[in-house]
């Protein structure tokens, strides 16, 4: 038998200005991750891409925090994401009050 085909992903990464560090992502398979250090975010994005791509269900993003998640169902996403975003939120700081926009790609 043959090995399995490997499978090449695009990650961007780029330095993250407000909070030092670094920022990674893959657009292909909505991950995101980040890191303080390049090396760390490198070994970050290779974990995200690694179960992103195992991963047959839906994907969740929020851009802006840099936060995903995902979930067997559309509404499991939604659930999973709207507690990942208060969690990031409250772990960066925001207290503002924000509102969840949901958009299918």
């Amino acid at each position: 038998m043959g090995a399995k085909p490997q499978r090449t992903y695009t990650v961007v990464i780029t330095p993250d200005e407000e909070d030092g560090g670094f920022v990674g992502s893959c657009d292909e398979l909505h991950a995101v991750s980040e890191g303080d250090t390049l090396a760390e975010v490198k070994r970050n994005m290779k974990e995200a891409v690694e179960l992103a791509a195992e991963y047959t269900g839906f994907v969740g993003r929020c851009d802006e925090l840099h936060a995903n998640s995902q979930g067997d169902t559309l509404d499991e996403v939604k659930s999973n994401m709207k507690e990942v975003v208060e969690l990031v939120a409250e772990e960066q700081g925001i207290t503002d009050d924000f509102r969840i926009k949901y958009a299918l790609e």
